[in-house]
């Protein structure tokens, strides 16, 4: 994201990222990642990309405990995950 901002593995493949950028300037280097530039892989000669999902949320939103905000930050993902599954779901039916 930021050469200031702090990585922290937080769960088998849950990440936190402490940023001082502002909401929208992380989703749109996440989003720029996911859209612009996938990461490829093969599989049993098929060629697929690796995504993600996440969920921002910025301290001012959630005053209280890193809990509280590490709680929203997953639901958000989650919602993203939800966008991502049908947005694919989409895509194959279309292909």
């Amino acid at each position: 994201m930021d050469r200031q901002d702090l990585l922290y593995r937080y769960a088998g493949d849950e990440f936190l990222i402490l940023s001082a950028l502002e909401p929208e300037q992380i989703q749109e280097r996440l989003n720029e990642i996911l859209e612009k530039s996938p990461i490829h892989f093969d599989i049993n000669g098929e060629s697929r990309n690796i995504s993600f999902s996440y969920g921002i949320v910025a301290f001012e939103e959630k005053k209280g405990k890193i809990a509280d905000l590490v709680k929203e930050a997953d639901q958000r993902m989650y919602q993203c995950k939800s966008r991502n599954h049908e947005r694919i779901s989409k895509r194959g039916a279309a292909e």
